[in-house]
């Protein structure tokens, strides 16, 4: 512009005035900034959540995330979905509204990524992926169906959920019903369930491997109720539709395999299989030894049945009925270890070992 006619003089540059820093520290004072100013510091207040609804609260490291959708509990770690959690009925379910069913996981998933359950196979439409309905339940003379929906007798009905979640693992509280929907004066509930439920990252077994805790607590709501001995009831797993004979195994802590584990008892089980071309994945199931008739005895499907799907029931009352009453009530506590590669028998042994001496 100094080309143009009567353009003004530059003016003079403004004296330089030297900055002063000021040295601010953090409320507790033992940190302060250096070589400039000091970021906002921010500190959350946590307040207790609902008892029927789930918050999203912040972990410090952002590590793991546990939220609520359409009546699921969805835990991530760093972005990566982990598992779901059904609270309430499914909403469309495979075989129509028998089917309605609540309080499982699936899906459930290797670190990688990879799901190892199977919800609704054609095969058994009542099978829920990770769950632990009871068979039969006997009270005030009558015997309740809480295994096959399609009966129309017992159901596991999900009634609230509070949940809590920090930095190292994800954490949640569940409370379900199980009910006698035919009782003559109307749907009856006959046993209360408290489910706690934590994951976290393990250091030990494979990289980067998950561990799931699942403590059950029944609670007579009816006076004495007795669940009968049957072949398979309780804690379950439907393996994933991937696996089969040609491309996985199952061993247990007897040494046992899919021919020959059925009916014996075990304090473990491992399967593992492809999640790829070329690359394994698996899981451990564990049963903690405080579990009434521990080791609990197994109900497992034979390499001939399904095409060689997983089917595994860890049967507190294979041969032995429980009674369940006000003043004693149930506890079972699982364990389930998912990692990515191969997992040795030595450090399955170490993993239940680790779970023998939790309190």
């Amino acid at each position: 512009n100094r080309f143009h006619k009567n353009t003004p003089a530059r003016p003079a540059p403004r004296p330089f005035k030297k900055p002063v820093w000021r040295k601010p520290v953090l409320p507790g004072g033992e940190v302060r900034s250096v070589g400039g100013p000091m970021p906002k510091v921010f500190i959350d207040v946590q307040t207790e959540p609902s008892t029927s609804t789930v918050q999203d609260v912040k972990s410090p490291t952002g590590a793991w995330k546990i939220k609520q959708s359409h009546g699921q509990v969805i835990i991530e770690h760093n972005n990566n979905e982990c598992l779901r959690y059904q609270l309430t009925p499914l909403t469309n379910p495979k075989g129509g509204p028998n089917f309605k069913a609540s309080n499982f996981i699936h899906p459930l998933r290797t670190p990688s990524g990879f799901t190892v359950t199977s919800l609704q196979p054609d095969d058994h439409l009542h099978h829920l992926g990770l769950w632990w309905p009871w068979k039969f339940l006997e009270s005030g003379g009558r015997k309740i169906n809480c295994w096959e929906l399609q009966k129309k007798d017992g159901l596991v009905q999900g009634q609230k959920l509070i949940t809590h979640k920090d930095g190292k693992s994800a954490r949640f509280t569940s409370q379900s019903h199980y009910i006698d929907r035919k009782a003559p004066g109307g749907p009856t509930t006959i046993l209360t369930e408290i489910l706690n439920a934590e994951i976290q990252s393990v250091s030990t077994g494979p990289q980067g491997a998950y561990q799931l805790d699942l403590d059950i607590l029944h609670t007579s709501a009816t006076g004495s109720v007795k669940v009968a001995d049957y072949r398979y009831s309780g804690f379950a797993y439907r393996g994933t539709a991937e696996w089969n004979t040609d491309n996985s195994t199952m061993e247990t802590s007897a040494g046992k395999h899919r021919d020959d584990s059925n009916g014996t008892p075990a304090q473990w089980v491992r399967m593992e299989g492809l999640t790829g071309a070329k690359t394994h994945g698996g899981m451990l199931l564990m049963s903690h030894p405080s579990n009434p008739h521990s080791p609990e005895n197994l109900r497992t499907w034979n390499a001939s049945m399904h095409h060689g799907a997983f089917f595994v029931n860890f049967n507190t009352v294979q041969t032995t009925p429980l009674v369940i009453d006000p003043q004693h009530p149930c506890r079972r506590r699982f364990r389930i270890l998912l990692y990515d590669g191969k997992l040795s028998g030595q450090e399955a042994q170490d993993a239940q070992k680790r779970f023998d001496a939790t309190p």
